[in-house]
């Protein structure tokens, strides 16, 4: 099973190949520590400039799967 860091950093990495300019932000129990080993990651990916949120939430999703 993967951690929760280990998903954190590799939606990180895909996101910055595929949105250069973009500023992946993990916010929840994740930042504040009080995350329980079933708790699921929040994150926001900020200034995705080159494409629509539909468009860049279709490329993310491609890449994760």
């Amino acid at each position: 099973m993967l951690s929760v860091t280990m998903i954190e950093k590799q939606v990180k990495n895909i996101a910055s190949a595929l949105f250069p300019d973009c500023e992946p932000v993990v916010y929840g129990s994740q930042t504040t520590g009080l995350l329980l080993p079933w708790s699921d990651l929040d994150m926001s990916i900020l200034n995705v400039t080159n494409s629509t949120v539909e468009d860049g939430l279709l490329s993310l999703s491609k890449q994760i799967t």
